[in-house]
């Protein structure tokens, strides 16, 4: 397992990251659009107030981030319970994504950890 990069930051985020979690978005997105559950010209239809309000839901929702060098490389995104969801009531680390740059990166895995 390689080491950490000693200059990791895992957090959550807020409104303020809406641009880089935008970036980061769009460019998983253009290179694999299945995980990230939408097309490409639907996240290009994205402003940029809808990724601030999609940061900014309300608790349990909450989605992290890892930076490396001041630079959003990944995130993971936990959700509560939806009105829909048939299996229990405990929030679930739902959608997590990297730059291929991380996944090789055994750190990823502390997204979802980091909450």
């Amino acid at each position: 397992m390689k080491s950490l990069p000693s200059d990791l930051e895992i957090r959550r985020l807020n409104g303020t990251d809406a641009e880089a979690f935008q970036v980061l978005r769009r460019e998983l997105t253009t290179d694999n659009p299945v995980p990230m559950g939408l097309t490409l010209d639907e996240e290009m239809a994205r402003t940029l107030e809808g990724f601030r309000d999609q940061l900014s839901y309300p608790e349990p929702n909450a989605a992290f981030g890892a930076f490396v060098s001041g630079s959003l490389v990944g995130t993971a995104a936990e959700r509560g319970r939806a009105n829909f969801c048939r299996h229990g009531t405990r929030p679930t680390c739902g959608a997590s994504s990297s730059r291929p740059v991380a996944e090789e990166e055994a750190w990823v895995v502390h997204l979802c950890s980091a909450r």
